[in-house]
């Protein structure tokens, strides 16, 4: 009798042991399937910033959603952040009519982001494209516009992290619209 529990309590250990090390390489492979089906991303990049997240683990496609929409916003916000701290520098005036108009234009993707969520949620995945595609237009905006006249832009690198978190985001909204729920590297399942 008491081998017979010793060995159901070690089956259910291994069987526990198991599901905990199987899931989060499940999980992990839905990352990195996601990323690498994201055709206009960067896959290490993709990989890595849904990976820094926890929820990523155990989340599926939609949740990755959910985890895509919570590192763009802080991005924004984080962008939003800097741009006021370097507008206290002293610049030449247009220089600093970029920095304000981006400033201008990142709050305005932060306030968009409040409602792509609840909208994410009830399923309206052409609202939420809309959305993330001005967020991605407003980016590119005030990146090009220093260019016009020949400046450097200080925000290259704020902007390009804005614009691969954004197109994240926007390819995964995309796989929902196409009703996919789930993939990895053989299939894609779709609704």
């Amino acid at each position: 009798m008491a081998s017979q529990v010793s060995v159901s309590i070690s089956t259910s250990s291994l069987l526990l042991l198991a599901f905990f090390l199987v899931t989060p390489r499940a999980r992990s492979d839905l990352v990195r399937d996601t990323c690498k089906k994201c055709a206009e991303v960067d896959f290490n990049s993709c990989a890595r910033s849904l990976e820094s997240d926890p929820r990523s683990r155990g989340a599926d496609l939609r949740g990755l959603g959910l985890v895509s929409f919570d590192l763009l916003r802080g991005q924004l916000a984080s962008t939003g952040e800097y741009i006021r701290r370097i507008m206290s520098r002293k610049w030449d005036p247009y220089t600093r009519r970029c920095l304000s108009d981006c400033k201008e234009m990142y709050g305005d993707s932060s306030s968009r982001m409040e409602d792509v969520i609840p909208a994410y949620r009830a399923g309206r995945y052409a609202d939420v494209q809309t959305w993330l595609s001005g967020v991605l237009t407003y980016e590119d905006t005030c990146e090009s516009q220093f260019s016009e006249r020949g400046k450097v832009s200080p925000l290259t690198k704020q902007n390009r992290d804005t614009l691969q978190l954004g197109t994240i985001a926007l390819c995964i909204v995309d796989f929902c619209q196409d009703g996919i729920v789930t993939m990895d590297r053989n299939k894609v399942v779709v609704e």
